[in-house]
């Protein structure tokens, strides 16, 4: 009856891979799956995980479809922050910050809404600005959450991609090794797939500083 949770754990496992167009095609089946169970919100949830998916691969114009996908359907706040992420990261950005307005104003005692999705979509935002100063400030507040499930290692990619637009590849490889010490946070998280090549990337600058 839930065979949607292990075609999504496969989808999962195949973005982590790098077989994208595998991974797509599992996490739909995931969420037509879901939705024929009368589970549309699961269904969405599978959604945005391949919506971060495409984001961490930089696959911005099919992130930002799915985004759209999702927000077209009544859904719960973890899908629609999730794909706010997206959108902040992405460029529309003005989408981004209501989403984030909205729920925070209806739940304003809601722990995972505010002090961990919330920040993590306004440090995406702020770098999608070129803020990548702001990007840190924002990240700031989920900083004790990020290692958690919930979190699930966004804030340390958003925050390791902030330095090396700052060109600070030294603390940025700390953030992305952060990613490749800490997987149990997520084990087939997209952003520690790409982990390593933040991490190239970061070395790379901070051996041209040395």
């Amino acid at each position: 009856p839930r065979e949607f949770d292990m075609v999504g754990a496969r989808a999962q496992v195949a973005a982590w891979s790098g077989r994208v167009r595998e991974a797509r095609e599992l996490y739909e089946d995931a969420a037509r799956m879901a939705d024929l169970r009368n589970l549309p919100d699961v269904g969405l949830s599978h959604l945005a995980s391949a919506n971060l998916m495409e984001l961490a691969y930089g696959n911005i114009e099919a992130a930002t479809r799915l985004a759209h996908r999702v927000l077209a359907r009544k859904s719960s706040h973890d899908p629609r922050l999730r794909v706010a992420l997206a959108l902040g990261a992405a460029g529309p950005v003005r989408e981004a910050e209501t989403i984030v307005q909205d729920l925070t104003a209806a739940h304003p005692e809601h722990t995972f809404i505010n002090l961990v999705f919330a920040p993590i979509v306004r440090g995406a935002i702020a770098l999608g600005l070129e803020q990548p100063e702001r990007a840190i400030e924002q990240l700031r507040t989920v900083a004790p959450y990020e290692l958690g499930f919930v979190a699930a290692l966004a804030p340390i990619h958003w925050r390791g991609h902030s330095y090396l637009m700052m060109g600070s590849g030294r603390q940025a490889a700390e953030e992305f090794q952060r990613i490749l010490d800490h997987r149990g946070s997520d084990p087939f998280s997209p952003f520690h797939a790409v982990a390593w090549l933040g991490l190239a990337r970061a070395l790379t600058i901070a051996g041209e500083d040395s």
